[in-house]
């Protein structure tokens, strides 16, 4: 039997929740059934990290990997100045040569394959096969030019994968024919033993750790992630419920400093160590206390599931969307609005001091998880690609 070619398409591979989902996509897809390709329109050199090895099994392929086209792209992504001179040859040459070598390459996949999979809805150039597109934030996070974009991916994509039934709220409410036929509701892949399995590893920064932590994973870009809510949180916690131990910070962002910079404004600086990002950030939630997520809005909250799969207690903001899908609308982890740093304290306290409270939460959090393992998720991810084409075939 013939297999079906299946492109799975990125902008370019960060350390980020979207690639880290994309790889377990990419790993655990039916390889007897699918023949996968991963491409990845620009090649980001030493801004590029695959968070996990990508199987063999798939292929690779870079539509532009010119080093001197993407060096603006690659400064600011590593955080460096980018002077004016640096936006005006990118703008007026470097862009567009590099546009036209993408559109020209594309082409040749597009002949070769079944259906496109466009994964961060970063794809606008013409094409032949049908494309289903993934939406992984909330309407919500978008500005008016990133709506308008929105609704010409959805319109010009056969189907559109949405993270969770909150997400499917927001989208049927758009001015779109045919929206809700188009739009299909499918939670992001998780490979649970693996992670469980990572976790384990051993903590070589115990020396840095010492003592008990509660911990937060995330990239630190404040417009979303409100990290200065939960070092706020934080000193509260110590200040007013006599806590002794730190916070951890697992990440890395354009943030940083002010978030550092918070810390000792409020005398915590001592207790709040910044580790960067990590490979494995699963051995620090293991050996925490209490997972923290701070967000002011997310598409799904991957660490979420990451953290119910290892066991560590959680408490997050209810943010739209995904936290109160994954918490199990708190049976599964203790939720708290957005930007209140001293209902997150006390969160935050109830489970570090309530043992009946944090044995309710892992409980449910052990049978809630399973609804997110690659067991559950990519079946149905099968079954949209296989009617797509059944219907076009026809």
């Amino acid at each position: 039997m013939r297999k079906i070619k299946v492109n799975f398409i990125i902008s370019a591979m960060y350390l980020g929740g979207t690639e880290v989902v994309l790889l377990s996509y990419l790993n655990n897809f039916n390889f007897d059934l699918y023949d996968v390709t991963l491409t990845i329109t620009r090649k980001m050199y030493e801004a590029e990290c695959f968070p996990s090895k990508l199987s063999s099994k798939v292929n690779l392929i870079y539509l532009q990997k010119y080093r001197f086209l993407n060096k603006i792209r690659i400064k600011k992504k590593l955080n460096y100045k980018i002077n004016f001179y640096d936006k005006q040859l990118n703008s007026i040459l470097l862009s567009p040569i590099s546009k036209y070598i993408i559109k020209k390459e594309f082409k040749k996949i597009d002949d070769l394959v079944d259906i496109h999979i466009d994964f961060d809805s970063s794809w606008f150039y013409s094409h032949n096969k049908p494309f289903i597109s993934f939406m992984h934030f909330s309407l919500t996070s978008k500005t008016r030019r990133g709506l308008l974009k929105t609704l010409s991916t959805i319109d010009d994509s056969a189907s559109v994968i949405l993270l969770n039934e909150d997400m499917m709220d927001e989208f049927v409410r758009l001015p779109l024919i045919n929206i809700q036929s188009k739009c299909h509701v499918i939670y992001n892949p998780f490979n649970i033993s693996k992670i469980r399995h990572l976790a384990l590893e051993q903590l070589k920064e115990s020396s840095i750790l010492s003592g008990v932590y509660i911990v937060t994973v995330c990239r630190l870009d404040e417009k979303q992630k409100d990290v200065t809510t939960l070092i706020k949180a934080f000193q509260i916690l110590r200040n007013d419920f006599g806590y002794l131990g730190n916070l951890v910070v697992v990440g890395d962002g354009h943030s940083k400093h002010d978030l550092m910079n918070l810390a000792t404004r409020l005398d915590v600086k001592d207790f709040v160590i910044f580790l960067g990002s990590q490979l494995n950030p699963y051995k620090f939630i293991y050996n925490a206390q209490l997972f923290v997520l701070s967000s002011k809005y997310e598409g799904f909250g991957n660490v979420l599931v990451e953290a119910l799969a290892i066991g560590t207690p959680i408490v997050a903001t209810d943010c739209p969307v995904g936290p109160r899908v994954i918490l199990d609308n708190g049976n599964a982890g203790i939720l708290t609005p957005v930007g209140d740093a001293m209902a997150m304290a006390k969160s935050i306290n109830s489970v570090l001091t309530d043992s009946d409270i944090k044995l309710n939460l892992l409980s449910r959090a052990t049978q809630h998880v399973e609804k997110f393992s690659v067991d559950k998720v990519l079946p149905r991810f099968y079954k949209i690609i296989n009617n797509i084409l059944s219907v076009r075939n026809n």
